[in-house]
């Protein structure tokens, strides 16, 4: 009888607690994993059951907020768990903005023009990543990186190197869009830039805007670097220059430089 016993009360607990558990500890080490798309099937309503509900509710919020990291920079999750104070540092940005984009577009349709720019937004993000930048925004047909470390110029001018070179070698694929690059170096303030409803970490400042305004002198496939990127650059890249520019927010001319290229190391 004692047997009879435990046997119905073993059989009770492993259908009741231990594999309801079971699955439970399943469903968050697969969330651990990165996957999204398990659930706790348990249909009882005691504790076990509730805490089912509570671990399915869960994982449908981690998978909506894993969803949002698609469309905020790295930078911005990072400060989650770090200090959001803004500070000064120093930074190298990245513009790139596509070519007769507006001409583009009025001649195709819109489901069209929409496939080609993720095209091309989606190889620049992997190049900008793979370099080690931080893509900060998208602006229409514009990206915005941010390189950081003491190698981020040599960095961001391989990643804007790479960009050229995707549309030289991909210029069926991409329909003949080309991409303009603007890279400069310098001191930004980084910090929660926005309103309480809504903000961004971000970089604002003197070295931000210039590089946005050679980004606009840049020809397609084009990099148009500062003097302060060049200098930090020029033992792994080849520059063309200097030319002398006027751009706006600056009353006195800049100094740039054109990127030509990898330095060309000889064998011995």
């Amino acid at each position: 009888m004692v047997t009879v016993l435990t046997l119905v009360i073993g059989s009770f607990l492993r259908s009741v607690v231990l594999r309801p558990v079971q699955s439970i500890g399943r469903l968050c080490s697969e969330v651990t994993s990165g996957n999204f798309k398990g659930r706790v099937d348990v249909r009882s309503g005691d504790e076990i059951g509730v805490l089912a509900r509570t671990v399915n509710t869960m994982v449908d919020g981690l998978r909506e907020r894993f969803e949002l990291t698609k469309y905020v920079s790295a930078g911005t999750i990072d400060s989650l768990s770090t200090s959001q104070e803004p500070r000064r540092v120093l930074r190298t940005l990245l513009f790139t903005d596509v070519r007769g984009f507006t001409s583009f577009t009025e001649r195709r349709p819109p489901e069209q023009v929409v496939q080609v720019l993720n095209l091309l937004l989606d190889r620049q993000s992997e190049i900008i990543q793979r370099h080690g930048g931080d893509i900060d925004k998208f602006a229409g047909d514009e990206i915005v990186a941010v390189f950081s470390g003491d190698d981020a110029p040599r960095r961001a001018c391989a990643a804007a190197f790479g960009i050229a070179d995707l549309c030289r070698r991909n210029a069926v694929e991409l329909q003949d869009l080309v991409v303009g690059a603007g890279v400069a170096t310098g001191s930004v303030i980084q910090g929660r830039i926005g309103s309480l409803r809504r903000a961004d970490f971000t970089v604002i400042g003197d070295s931000v805007n210039l590089a946005s305004r050679l980004c606009s002198l840049a020809k397609g496939l084009q990099v148009v670097v500062s003097d302060s990127t060049k200098t930090a650059a020029e033992t792994a890249f080849q520059f063309r220059g200097p030319y002398s520019v006027k751009v706006k927010g600056k009353s006195d001319a800049q100094r740039v430089w054109l990127l030509a290229g990898p330095v060309t190391r000889r064998s011995p």
